[in-house]
């Protein structure tokens, strides 16, 4: 089993913190990047996701979770956001196939943020960036896993991370398995 190294453990207070870190994250964002959010209900994976969206030209007040919808596009400036989310799919590798989503899980000229990721893991792109929120009562931790993605990248996502001036806890190095 593969360990994958946590590239940055942060914890925010505020919903324009967690915000703030999606927004880094997407700031480095490149066409054909994958963003598989995890952790429970009311976490953070929307927020992080306005902050993604913010970072790439949207107004952030347009995103909204695409739970009932499955799939939210954001077309424009920089790069197109497909943003998913895999909650409602009772068989989530089976209607992924029967619903045509495999584009948007790899996607090519675009981005994607898919929410609840993990329930259709084998479907994502193996080049990606894995999120795991954790709630800590009304504080979150967010860790920013990189599979498959430049060592160059990592380096400056973790330069920018730590420029947040936000708690970090554990970081760099901590691994979990794959």
């Amino acid at each position: 089993m593969a360990v994958q190294d946590a590239i940055a453990t942060i914890v925010t207070e505020t919903p324009a913190e967690t915000e703030a870190v999606g927004r880094v994250l997407g700031r480095a964002l490149v066409p054909g990047d994958l963003v598989n959010l995890q952790g429970d209900l009311g976490a953070g994976k929307t927020l992080f996701v306005k902050g993604l969206a913010a970072s790439l030209g949207y107004d952030p007040h347009d995103v909204q979770s695409p739970t009932f919808t499955l799939v939210h596009e954001h077309r424009g400036e920089r790069l197109t956001l497909y943003h998913l989310d895999l909650y409602r799919l009772d068989d989530a590798l089976a209607e992924i196939e029967a619903l045509g989503f495999e584009e948007y899980l790899e996607p090519e000229d675009a981005v994607t943020a898919v929410e609840w990721g993990e329930r259709g893991e084998p479907a994502l792109s193996r080049r990606r960036f894995d999120v795991v929120f954790e709630v800590l009562g009304s504080r979150r931790r967010i860790t920013v896993y990189a599979r498959e993605i430049e060592q160059q990248r990592i380096e400056e996502l973790q330069q920018a991370f730590s420029k947040l001036g936000l708690e970090r806890t554990g970081g760099a190095g901590g691994g979990r398995p794959t």
